[in-house]
């Protein structure tokens, strides 16, 4: 037999009722005590194990520094720079640095703030006889660049060639 609209919401509201009405421990019909929730047995604690990953090529040297600047609205500014020595000969280097820095101009559009640099760098070295006996580890290079930013997408690239050396 269908029921009508008004007996519907009374029986609806009368189950609300009865969901909401407090219910004690020590009534009849009332549900069981919660139980205690079972603990997992105590396990000795392992040490986690270091994760070193081994490449078929890997450099011979690498290093790497990261530093993070804050105190600006959008956040702090994350920068880092990875350097890595591929190859070692007493008259040749390659080189690769990959690196995220302050750039020069800043980003206006809804604050001034420094825009962040990415950057990748592929140098070969090429060592000199000092000329200067103050300059040490002279030598020649060949230096390709590509970089871009938020602001400018699309890659931007540099091809450059100098001579170098240490004080």
């Amino acid at each position: 037999m269908g029921r009508t609209g008004w007996e519907s919401a009374a029986l609806g509201i009368s189950f609300v009722l009865a969901l909401a009405a407090p219910v004690h421990a020590d009534e009849p019909g009332a549900p069981p005590p919660a139980a205690a929730p079972t603990l997992l047995p105590r396990t000795t604690l392992l040490a986690v194990p270091e994760l070193r990953l081994q490449w078929p090529i890997a450099p011979l040297q690498f290093t790497f520094t990261g530093a993070e600047l804050s105190g600006y609205r959008n956040g702090p500014l994350q920068l880092f720079r990875a350097e890595s020595l591929w190859l070692r000969t007493p008259t040749l280097q390659l080189l690769t640095v990959s690196r995220a820095e302050r750039a020069f101009e800043l980003d206006c559009r809804v604050t001034c703030e420094p825009i962040i640099q990415r950057s990748f760098d592929l140098e070969g070295r090429l060592a000199l006889p000092p000329v200067v006996p103050a300059v040490a580890d002279t030598h020649a290079f060949v230096r390709s660049s590509g970089f871009y930013t938020t602001q400018r997408p699309r890659a931007g690239g540099l091809l450059s060639a100098g001579f170098a050396g240490t004080f």
